[in-house]
């Protein structure tokens, strides 16, 4: 008989970085006595995607970090999509870039009327 506890939590950063995604990776990994994973940021914000500052690191070319940091990221996102419990994203503000491609990832996205959605990559060319 498994004991299921109720809903784990996983607090999302206001920009994620190599950091977050490891904090989050670790919270999803002990959530496996949750009935349920839950994403959620603070009121009038969900999570406003990657920091690219991190990738000017000293000693890293900027587009291999940012690489880098994206490819950690998408994997972040491969495990939450397979998550073997169900996942929601709690969203009450801004969604943007990876914000919303956890969100996407989830598989129930609950929205306040104020959510935003967008991804702000696109006028980069990214």
């Amino acid at each position: 008989m498994e004991l299921k506890m109720g809903p784990s939590v996983i607090n999302l950063p206001e920009r994620l970085d190599p950091a977050s995604v490891e904090r989050m990776r670790a919270q999803l990994a002990a959530s496996t006595n949750a009935s349920a994973i839950i994403l959620e940021g603070v009121p009038g914000r969900f999570c406003l995607g990657m920091d690219a500052a991190h990738a000017a690191a000293p000693g890293m070319a900027g587009s291999a970090a940012l690489r880098q940091s994206l490819e950690y990221f998408a994997s972040f996102m491969g495990e939450l999509l397979t998550a073997p419990r169900p996942t929601l994203a709690v969203i009450d503000g801004a969604a943007l870039g990876g914000g919303l491609g956890l969100a996407a990832a989830c598989d129930v996205v609950i929205a306040s009327e104020r959510s935003t959605f967008g991804l702000p990559e696109a006028l980069y060319g990214l």
